[in-house]
């Protein structure tokens, strides 16, 4: 089973399938995370196996988060997928060229043989 991770600074989730219908699973996770410092709040759901970790990245990171679950088995570095705050950006900005290359596009066609096509060429 893979472990899916996603991270931002102050809320850790992971996905853990194998807690799926099993609560009790859910509540030791519940219990070994809550007892380290740093961690404001666990909640996690039986149902889709996920564990929402809150918690205060100016005193704990991630990353000893993650290993504290690994050392209990709860997750293995070998089976664990991590979302990508980079690829995120990749796209962002992928988006953005070409939403202004289509807005410049749309507009130069608008302006098209009017007096003011000019303007499409300064944008």
């Amino acid at each position: 089973m893979s472990h899916y991770i996603h991270n931002v600074p102050g809320r850790l989730r992971v996905k853990i399938p194998s807690i799926k219908g099993k609560p009790q699973d859910g509540l030791k996770i519940q219990g070994c995370l809550d007892a380290m410092i740093g961690i404001d709040q666990v909640d996690f759901s039986h149902v889709t196996g996920s564990v929402l970790i809150h918690y205060d990245p100016n005193v704990i990171d991630a990353s000893k988060i993650l290993h504290q679950l690994e050392k209990k088995q709860y997750i293995s570095k070998t089976k664990t997928s991590m979302d990508n705050p980079a690829a995120h950006l990749d796209f962002s900005s992928a988006r953005s060229a070409l939403g202004k290359f289509l807005f410049g596009w749309a507009l130069g066609k608008a302006l098209e043989n009017t007096g003011l096509s000019f303007l499409a060429v300064l944008i």
